[in-house]
């Protein structure tokens, strides 16, 4: 897991600086530098959207910004990101903001490998479940038939009794 740390001038979007780690999408900091941040994002709509919520959040008076998105590498190939956005203020306008993306494609595999390991312990929960109610139920079964053949033997011991206390 790594972070890209970047500086980027509002309202306009463009990169002011980027640390090295955005080699690990194949860029060289040269590369970013003076660039708007949309060859960042899978498409234009994830630009867009992404630049209505910064509005929203400095709206909202937020310093710092929370979110999700899908990002591009050099090649094309994109990546879930976790986004981080902390704005910088003069006058009560902001100015720029300082961002920090983490690729979170491991974590979220390892989330989704989680979950399928999750519902497979309960398909195996569910079906030990269901195998110790029915040998519960045949216990159940047996003990009935055991108690009820006691209190027949029972019966039968206090009738041969009473038969031998007539005889006699």
């Amino acid at each position: 897991m790594w972070d890209t740390v970047f500086s980027v001038k509002m309202p306009e979007r463009k990169i002011e600086w980027v640390n090295d780690s955005i080699r690990l999408i194949g860029y060289e900091p040269s590369e970013c530098v003076g660039k708007d941040t949309a060859f960042l994002y899978s498409d234009k709509d994830n630009f867009w959207d992404f630049g209505n919520k910064l509005k929203n959040a400095i709206a909202a008076g937020k310093d710092v910004f929370h979110t999700e998105g899908l990002l591009k590498r050099k090649s094309g190939d994109t990546f879930p990101a976790e986004i981080t956005v902390t704005f910088h203020k003069e006058n009560d306008e902001v100015v720029s903001a300082t961002s920090i993306v983490r690729d979170v494609t491991e974590r979220n595999e390892t989330q989704v490998e989680l979950e399928k390991y999750k519902k497979h312990l309960e398909t195996i929960v569910k079906e030990q479940t269901n195998k110790l109610e029915k040998q519960v139920e045949e216990l159940e079964r047996m003990n009935d038939l055991f108690v009820g053949r006691e209190f027949r033997i029972k019966e039968l011991r206090d009738k041969i009794k009473k038969l031998e206390k007539i005889k006699d």
